[in-house]
C-alpha cells in the first residue's frame, strides 16, 4: 500500500510541476517563449535584410557610376587613337614634330561640331600638342597626354555625386612608310 502511496504522490508532484509551467490560461510557457523568440527572429531577419538591401543598391549605383567615367576614357582613346593613325601618314623620321602636330590638328578639327568637340575632354589635348609631348622615331610616333574626365552624376534635381578621374595615357602609332 505503501508503494501505491509513494506513486500516487510522486504523480501528485508531476501533475503540480506541470500546472507551473503553465500559465493560468493553460498554455505552457515555453510554447509562449518558442512563439514569441520566432517573431523577434523574423522581425530582427527582415530589417537586416532591408538595410542590406540598401547598402548593396548603394554599391550598384557606385559600380554604374565608374562604369560610366571608364565607358568615357574608352570612347576618349578610340578616338584619339584613330586621330594618331591618320595624323603619321606622311610622317616620317626626319619629319619635325611640328609637321605631326599641324597634321594631327587638321584630324582632330574633324571631330568638331558647332558647339565643340563631340567629346568634350577633347578639348584638353590640343593644349597637350607642344614638342615635350611628343616623340618620333624611325618606327612609331608616340604622343604623351594627361587626361581629366569630370562628371556630375544627378538623379533628379539632385547631384549624388561628383567624380573627377585623371589618367596619363601614351598613344603611339606606327609610321607608315610610303
Amino acid at each position: 500500500m505503501e508503494n501505491k502511496k509513494g506513486r500516487a504522490s510522486f504523480l501528485k508532484n508531476k501533475k503540480e510541476k506541470r500546472s507551473f509551467l503553465k500559465n493560468k490560461k493553460g498554455m505552457e510557457l515555453s510554447v509562449l517563449f518558442l512563439v514569441v523568440l520566432t517573431l523577434a527572429l523574423c522581425g530582427f531577419t527582415l530589417i537586416y535584410l532591408s538595410i542590406r538591401e540598401s547598402k548593396i543598391r548603394n554599391e550598384l549605383y557606385d559600380v554604374g557610376y565608374m562604369e560610366e567615367i571608364y565607358s568615357r576614357e574608352s570612347r576618349i582613346n578610340f578616338y584619339i587613337d584613330s586621330i594618331m593613325e591618320e595624323a603619321v601618314i606622311g610622317i616620317n623620321e626626319n619629319s619635325n614634330k611640328q609637321e605631326f602636330v599641324q597634321t594631327f590638328k587638321i584630324e582632330l578639327n574633324k571631330y568638331k561640331t558647332d558647339n565643340g568637340f563631340i567629346l568634350y575632354e577633347l578639348n584638353q589635348v590640343e593644349e597637350q600638342l607642344v614638342d615635350e609631348n611628343i616623340e618620333i622615331d624611325s618606327e612609331k610616333a608616340k604622343l604623351n597626354l594627361n587626361i581629366n574626365i569630370q562628371n556630375d552624376f544627378l538623379k533628379g534635381d539632385k547631384e549624388v555625386l561628383y567624380v573627377s578621374y585623371n589618367y596619363e595615357k601614351s598613344f603611339e602609332a606606327n609610321l607608315k612608310h610610303l
